[in-house]
């Protein structure tokens, strides 16, 4: 399974770059944003590609938890949504990796500065 995947806040656009059809069926989203977000984002995505997700939502701070131990066996392959500190502390702890959007140009200049 690959590494897990680390977004602050993501989109559509930035999921779909991220995950190609031509090797994934299926895509494990961990969502700690509200429930209704999840929901939307994993059925847009799964209409925009063809590939089935794997929804589950939790907190940001039980989904940190269920990542640091799966961290010798990761099962996710995108976070997404929810509070700062827990994604930081699992960047730090190696547990997630930096993902760099091909539509980064495209954000403000403040907005860059933060990514």
């Amino acid at each position: 399974m690959k590494r897990l995947t680390l977004t602050f806040a993501g989109s559509l656009v930035a999921l779909t770059a991220s995950v190609s059809a031509s090797y994934a069926d299926k895509l494990t989203l961990y969502c700690s944003a509200q429930e209704d977000w999840c929901q939307l984002m994993a059925r847009s995505f799964e209409d925009a590609t063809g590939i089935d997700v794997n929804m589950t939502r939790k907190s940001s701070g039980e989904t940190f938890a269920q990542i640091r131990a799966e961290a010798s066996n990761p099962k996710g392959d995108v976070w997404w949504g929810g509070t700062g500190d827990p994604h930081l502390q699992a960047a730090e702890e190696g547990l997630t990796m930096e993902y760099l959007s091909p539509m980064r140009n495209q954000l403000h200049d403040w907005a860059i500065a933060q990514a």
